[in-house]
């Protein structure tokens, strides 16, 4: 059984590019077949699908599918995407993204020792190009704890998110039985919407 699945929305991104993300999941020290890895390429051109099936084909634990459809948002994908995961905790990592090394081996202990629904950790941007903004997290806690454990009884919205950047999904992993339980669609799995 795989510890955490993650969903990997690919339109279309260069493969050199995608292939710091692939790197960056084959090196994480959870282990790599300890990941379920779900890639959905989605409304790709047709060279794409090919190429990645090529490329993660040798792994039992990667799933790679294609999505075409009327839908221009990561989404779409994600959602799709979902419906494959097996593992008990859930992420998501954009194809033109990649992971610390200790990433999901620290959210993976630190969501099963709170027992929590959602963990959210720290994201950071490298741009590319320096005219590029980058869309983040806007938090108003202290990013420099290591841990900081939000209960219903000590929540507070206005505090712990501002901006629209709350609902990135990216910098989340999810107690992946949560999120069926909690769908508006009977045994479904709930929407993710961006």
């Amino acid at each position: 059984m795989y510890k955490v699945s993650v969903v990997t929305p690919f339109h279309n991104v260069e493969l050199g590019i995608f292939e710091k993300a692939y790197q960056s999941m084959k090196s994480q020290t959870i282990g790599f077949e300890n990941i379920q890895w779900i890639v959905i390429a989605h409304n790709c051109e047709p060279h794409y699908l090919p190429a990645l099936q090529e490329m993660m084909g040798k792994h039992d634990n990667v799933i790679v599918r294609g999505l075409d459809n009327d839908v221009h948002t990561p989404s779409s994908p994600r959602n799709y995407g979902m419906q494959f995961a097996t593992a008990p905790y859930l992420g998501f990592l954009d194809a033109d993204d990649s992971y610390t090394l200790h990433c999901l081996e620290e959210a993976y202990n630190n969501i099963r020792e709170t027992k929590s629904d959602v963990l959210i950790f720290r994201r950071e941007s490298e741009l590319e190009d320096p005219s590029l903004v980058p869309l983040t997290e806007l938090v108003g806690w202290n990013q420099l704890e290591s841990r900081i454990v939000v209960e219903r009884d000590n929540w507070c919205e206005e505090k712990m998110f501002l901006g629209v950047g709350w609902g990135i999904v990216t910098s989340k992993v999810f107690d992946r039985e949560f999120l069926v339980e909690h769908s508006p669609h009977g045994n479904a799995i709930i929407r993710i919407v961006e």
